[in-house]
């Protein structure tokens, strides 16, 4: 069961989801029970403002539970000025169970879902690239974003793509789906970053990463 609560700044609860998961305990090659791993994905509408989301996943085989918590800020919609949302780096994809309409996630491109990576390593062997994606909303009178995508170390830029030029799709968003390589990084703590420009506003959005040995 996992249970996550989104608080106001008086830690008064304005959203609060939960869903209840059935585990295999199937066992692995080595006769060890097998750790599923399970993904609690919801949407909530928030008017602009500060929030916590705290998660709370009970374990009932073990009768053990863990906690998490982040921080939300939910920035005024400034139709006027670019926006952007926040950066996800990507696990995996997988084609979606129905077309992409107005009910669909926000992870959802067309017809494929996204899956986050939610803090594993990155690993240069498998010859997978870093795959990532932002999705932005320009000013109606400056509909035309270019983005710059760096890799970065401590304060050092270490890897950098050439700069982009995106326009917004028929709906007026810009999505930005890329993927970066890594074998040529050393193993250790990294930042992407990703850097969104109008010619008059700015915005930079940053997830952090780590390679794997």
């Amino acid at each position: 069961m996992i249970v996550a609560l989104v608080r106001d700044t008086s830690r008064g609860v304005v959203q609060k989801l939960s869903q209840r998961y059935v585990l295999s305990g199937r066992l692995d090659p080595s006769g060890e029970a097998d750790r599923d791993s399970i993904l609690l994905q919801r949407e909530v509408s928030l008017p602009a403002g500060n929030y916590t989301l705290e998660a709370v996943a009970w374990d009932a085989r073990a009768r053990e539970a863990g906690v998490a918590t982040a921080a939300l800020t939910v920035p005024r919609a400034e139709v006027d000025r670019l926006r952007a949302s926040s950066l996800v780096v990507v696990s995996h994809a997988e084609k979606a169970g129905a077309p992409a309409g107005p009910q669909a996630g926000l992870l959802q491109l067309q017809d494929v879902q996204l899956y986050p990576n939610l803090g594993q390593p990155l690993r240069r062997d498998g010859g997978r690239p870093l795959a990532f994606f932002l999705r932005a909303w320009p000013a109606a009178e400056r509909p035309g974003v270019d983005a710059r995508v760096e890799v970065v170390r401590g304060k050092q830029t270490v890897a950098s793509a050439r700069p982009m030029h995106l326009r917004p799709d028929g709906d007026g968003t810009v999505q930005l789906v890329s993927s970066f390589p890594v074998e040529s990084l050393v193993p250790g703590a990294y930042e992407l970053r990703v850097t969104l420009t109008d010619g008059r506003d700015a915005e930079t959005r940053t997830a952090a990463l780590s390679v794997a040995p």
